[in-house]
């Protein structure tokens, strides 16, 4: 919709809150991704995430066809009732400029190893933001997850 709170171009960030779990029953963990408008052109996000895992730091770069909204549970993960979370912010999503995405993420998968970290990337192109698909890499999204989505005014001065 182009009205009302439906308006995305009168935002000027918005805010996605997950709590998320993939169905993937093979692993502990899925990666969390988003593309904006659905873009999915080879290497339009580029960013960098550390995270940690257990007893193990990992810093990395991506160039990739999404965004690296970090690495979530799974239905496998403690009996399947642990869903992982992540907070995702997007800048300037009208300003005609690249938006970038900083995210925040934990969880645990099982009673020894929680993992937590931040991302942050950007998309290599100037159009507004008019949608964003939340996804995991290897399975689909599992029954209960939520993601509520906020959109931030720009500020009001006189």
């Amino acid at each position: 919709s182009s009205t009302g709170v439906n308006n995305w171009s009168q935002y000027e960030d918005l805010v996605a809150v997950c709590y998320a779990q993939s169905e993937y029953g093979s692993s502990n963990s899925d990666t969390f991704r988003c593309r904006i408008n659905n873009d999915s052109t080879a290497d339009i996000y580029n960013g960098q995430n550390a995270y940690h895992y257990g007893t193990t730091m990992s810093v990395s770069q991506y160039d990739d066809p999404e965004i690296f909204c970090g690495v979530l549970n799974t239905a496998q993960s403690n009996s399947g009732n642990d869903f992982g979370t992540a907070i995702c912010y997007f800048y300037d999503i009208n300003a005609g400029k690249y938006t970038q995405c900083q995210t925040q993420f934990c969880g645990t998968n099982d009673t020894n190893n929680n993992f937590d970290g931040q991302t942050i990337g950007s998309y290599l192109k100037t159009d507004q933001v008019t949608s964003l698909v939340f996804y995991f890499g290897t399975d689909d999204v599992n029954v209960g997850t939520r993601i509520d989505l906020f959109g931030i005014l720009p500020r009001m001065v006189s």
